[in-house]
């Protein structure tokens, strides 16, 4: 046993870091509230609804904004938020499903990035150092403990897999080129704005290869196959989303979510807040994270030093340090912000590009490590790295912590109104009232005075049901207590399809002429939504069996090899 923890005392190192700093504080300690709390707790929860009446991975939220429905799940993705959703569903209170589902999250991070590591690296140390480096980050610390940004705590599990997926195609064996689409889908269905700035990086490396791509024409081939496979297995989320967005004019692309929490060049941080340790927020500026701390910028430093003194450093350390510098950069108030508002207004903070300055930073660490000659140095250096990471990490996360604490001490139960939180409210069409229909209800209203007085509203979760008594006028309407997305059908008593419209983000249903009236609204999806989930799934299935047809021919290979010495001898 000692033996083998000797062996492998770079993961126990990551484990009881795991232990100390994630798993026994949220094991005991109910998380404060966060920016996205209320908005991720009301995801987790009408997911759970979702769940209970068996609609499973449904791209409405059906009792949202009480019961007119929302359908967030189809711009920002929720597949992995089913498993909280279900815990719900089994007893489990909404609080506790998240604090367990973080813990997950953060876990995965750190295992999957110190595997990435490892096959980039080809060495433990720098693997622990890299996976330190990202998972005990200080912006990976403001996003779980302070703002709860649940989409983006997904997305870090998945970055370091596209990226080794993407290295093995531009500098390796091309093993592991399927990482780079997978990870690609995991990064864009737990947090589209990421997995756009993940592209655009990855743009940049491609480009920063391009002779290697020249002279080996099957990456470009393993590049353009992955794209393939990527549009074809996030087909399921990405042309319901296009599709929605074309139907008509929401928030989320009239300008509004723009600016909805002031501009880029507002929320762009001061590029000496961007490496402090400390949250310098000030009273009459935006909210604003804590800086990356000192580990990074001591990796790069310690790069420029092996450079200026012509030592051989990998390419790839100079690369992922070049594009951290190039993201601070771009986070801070120094870049022009001002000027690509217009183009670039859906990013929203800044400092978003933290994300990537702890990515990249971490593997150029790594690269970096494995790069110094002297031997004796490196352990000091990777001690130095972790101790400035983590000690990044814990200021960070100690004001809410301290908050935990104390709530828990006090016996303090945070009671918020979050099965409504639509946070920006950047899903709904343009102009809809919500406060209205979060306060109205089932209730329906009609332009014909003859009939507005018999109208009654029923709900039986997704199906919404309004009846009436007399004739409707030629020219009469239903303004019915549901959001209009494309996908909603209804039908009257006879069967046949009534027209529908929208009107201030309201379903508007054709009566004319419609006499002891029954019209009955239910989502039914689109001919795009159901060939897009048969692509993915057929995309998912084929991919299992192109794993387990090469993992029998590996095998197969190995049977048939002629024997090594050392199997001859058997030693």
């Amino acid at each position: 046993m000692i033996g083998y923890i000797k062996k492998h005392r770079e993961l126990f190192i990551l484990l009881l870091l795991l232990l100390i700093l994630v798993i026994i504080p949220l094991s005991f300690l109910r998380l404060p509230s966060g920016h996205d709390y209320k908005y991720h707790m009301g995801r987790i929860y009408q997911i759970s609804e979702n769940i209970r009446h068996g609609k499973w991975f449904a791209p409405i939220y059906y009792e949202q904004l009480s019961g007119c429905g929302y359908a967030s799940p189809v711009f920002y993705g929720d597949v992995f938020l089913h498993l909280p959703g279900a815990l719900v569903t089994l007893g489990m209170s909404v609080e506790a499903s998240l604090r367990i589902y973080i813990m997950l999250c953060l876990t995965a991070t750190a295992l999957v990035t110190y595997f990435c590591a490892l096959k980039l690296t080809s060495e433990k140390l720098p693997a622990l150092v890299t996976s330190v480096l990202y998972t005990f980050s200080s912006y990976l610390a403001i996003d779980f403990i302070t703002r709860v940004a649940l989409g983006e705590v997904q997305a870090f599990i998945f970055l370091p897999i596209a990226f080794t997926g993407l290295m093995s195609i531009l500098t390796g064996d091309a093993k592991h080129w399927l990482l780079l689409p997978t990870g690609l889908c995991g990064v864009l269905i737990s947090h589209t704005l990421s997995a756009a700035c993940l592209a655009f990086f990855f743009l940049v490396i491609a480009l920063f290869y391009i002779p290697e791509l020249i002279k080996n024409k099957k990456r470009i081939a393993l590049i353009a196959l992955s794209a393939v496979i990527f549009f074809a297995l996030s087909a399921f989320y990405v042309f319901p989303m296009l599709e929605q967005l074309s139907f008509g004019t929401l928030r989320l692309n009239d300008g509004t979510a723009d600016t909805i929490w002031g501009t880029l060049a507002r929320r762009a941080m001061p590029l000496y807040k961007t490496i402090s340790d400390f949250n310098l927020t000030t009273a009459n500026d935006p909210w604003i994270p804590n800086g990356i701390g000192l580990a990074i910028p001591l990796s790069v430093g310690v790069l420029i030093y092996l450079l200026i003194k012509k030592v051989r450093v990998s390419d790839k350390a100079v690369l992922c340090s070049t594009l951290a510098v190039i993201a601070l950069f771009a986070s801070s108030t120094l870049f022009p912000w001002n000027a690509l508002q217009s183009i670039l207004g859906k990013l929203q903070f800044p400092w978003r590009l933290l994300m990537f300055v702890t990515f990249f930073g971490a593997f150029g660490a790594g690269y970096t490590l494995k790069s110094l000659t002297k031997k004796q140095l490196v352990p000091v250096f990777a001690a130095c790295l972790a101790a400035f990471s983590v000690f990044s990490y814990c200021v960070t996360a100690a004001p809410k912590l301290k908050t935990m604490i104390n709530n828990e001490i006090r016996g303090v139960v945070l009671e918020e109104n979050w099965h409504d939180s639509l946070g920006g409210a950047e899903y709904l069409p343009t102009g809809t009232p919500w406060g209205t229909m979060i306060k109205n209800g089932a209730v329906s209203y009609t332009n014909d005075t003859g009939i507005r007085k018999t109208l009654k509203t029923t709900r039986d979760f997704d199906v919404t049901t309004v009846s009436f008594t007399g004739t409707a006028a030629d020219d009469a309407y239903i303004k019915i207590p549901l959001v209009m997305y494309k996908g909603y059908e209804a039908r009257d008593q006879n069967g046949a399809l009534r027209t529908l419209t929208c009107e201030r983000g309201y379903v508007i249903a054709d009566i004319a002429g419609l006499t002891d009236g029954v019209i009955t609204v239910k989502y039914v999806g689109t001919a795009i939504r159901t060939v897009s989930q048969i692509v993915s799934m057929l995309t998912f299935i084929g991919i299992i069996i192109y794993l387990i047809l090469r993992k029998t021919a590996l095998k197969r290979c190995r049977r048939n090899s002629p024997p090594t010495a050392d199997r001859v001898s058997g030693s």
